[in-house]
């Protein structure tokens, strides 16, 4: 005969190992409506030495939402000259669009006060089943320097919310919001050869799905 009482971890474990798997398949989740995708913030890193880092919401990893809200990304700890801050969206939906609007911001804050604030506007096409740019800004590291106004680190955060709305042939409307946030860990060095700002940290949170 079996004994029970040793099965019951295994079946336990079995059960705790599905559900795991199945979250991971199923990220993001489509809703009811059938939307899917979501609008976030993108990031590409331009150093002084020429060479480039990118950070995308699509590519964040799967677990950031299953095992914590927050995951770290070391870049490279060396001077930027600047940095080009984007939001991305993607849209899956099904029936036919007849109509959309789209709108947003993207906010900029150095130490908790806001120093840059950009409008998100309705893009002339909507696109459907691909991460596409909605908006993309450079901030060089001139305007960080002076930003941040004191040698030693500083915290840089990025707030984006986009406002999807649509109406399809059938008559019906909905309408849809994606928030996301990005911080980073910058740091101003005193009489610095090549460019006074370093970027040594990037934390992004859950994967930014319309809700």
């Amino acid at each position: 005969m079996f004994d029970t009482k040793k099965l019951s971890p295994v079946f336990l474990i079995l059960i705790l190992g599905i559900a795991a798997l199945a979250a991971y398949m199923y990220w993001p989740v489509l809703d009811p409506g059938g939307w899917g995708g979501g609008a976030g913030i993108a990031l590409t890193i331009n150093y002084a030495d020429g060479t480039t880092e990118n950070i995308e919401p699509e590519n964040r990893p799967r677990w950031v939402g299953l095992f914590g809200t927050a995951l770290s990304i070391q870049v490279m700890d060396k001077p930027i000259s600047s940095m080009d801050c984007r939001v991305k969206y993607k849209a899956d939906w099904t029936g036919t669009v007849t109509s959309y609007s789209m709108s947003g911001s993207l906010k900029l804050y150095v130490n908790n006060a806001v120093k840059q604030t950009w409008t998100i506007t309705k893009p002339s096409t909507i696109s459907k089943g691909f991460w596409k740019d909605l908006l993309s800004k450079t901030v060089s590291e001139s305007a960080f320097s002076v930003w941040v106004g004191t040698d030693g680190s500083h915290t840089l955060r990025l707030d984006s919310t986009v406002t999807l709305s649509m109406t399809f042939s059938d008559g019906s409307s909905h309408t849809k919001t994606a928030s996301d946030t990005v911080s980073l860990t910058i740091k101003r060095v005193a009489d610095a050869p090549v460019g006074a700002i370093t970027l040594f940290d990037v934390t992004v949170y859950f994967s930014p799905n319309w809700k």
